[in-house]
């Protein structure tokens, strides 16, 4: 969990100047990320021990998915002082952003279904992100 942050991010800030692209490229990142054999059994073994052991959940969730908010949360003042987003609530817009991206993917994931194609996830991704700039972009695409 350490390194999700830089492995997310991945090239979205050097796009800042596109940000329909940077926010992309970290879309695909995360989805990519999330999607690794590895990190999906790390996701399935917490979420199904999760009750029996709390503070491991703790751990995993402040060292992982909140880092990686945090992480987000940056980037996403850091497109708001440049006014390439307008956004009042940064934290909301996070969890917007990764809930549009991901979809169903994590419930799917937990219950051990078959992974999506990449064509799948990359209509998710695109649509996800098109409606995150809906509500938060500050150019007009028409």
């Amino acid at each position: 969990c350490k390194h999700v942050g830089p492995e997310v991010l991945g090239d979205g800030p050097q796009q800042m100047d596109n940000i329909e692209a940077a926010l992309l490229t970290i879309a695909r990142n995360f989805i990519r990320l999330f999607l690794i054999e590895n990190s999906l059994g790390v996701y399935q073994l917490i979420m199904a021990n999760a009750a029996h052991f709390p503070d491991i959940a703790e751990i995993f969730m402040e060292a992982g998915p909140r880092k990686l908010q945090a992480e987000i949360a940056d980037f996403f003042q850091s497109a708001v002082n440049r006014g390439l987003l307008k956004i009042d609530n940064i934290d909301l817009a996070v969890k917007q952003f990764f809930s549009l991206v991901q979809g169903d993917l994590p419930i799917h994931c937990a219950l051990y279904m078959k992974r999506p194609e990449k064509m799948e996830y990359d209509v998710l991704i695109e649509g996800g992100v098109r409606v995150f700039l809906a509500a938060y972009g500050t150019q007009d695409k028409r």
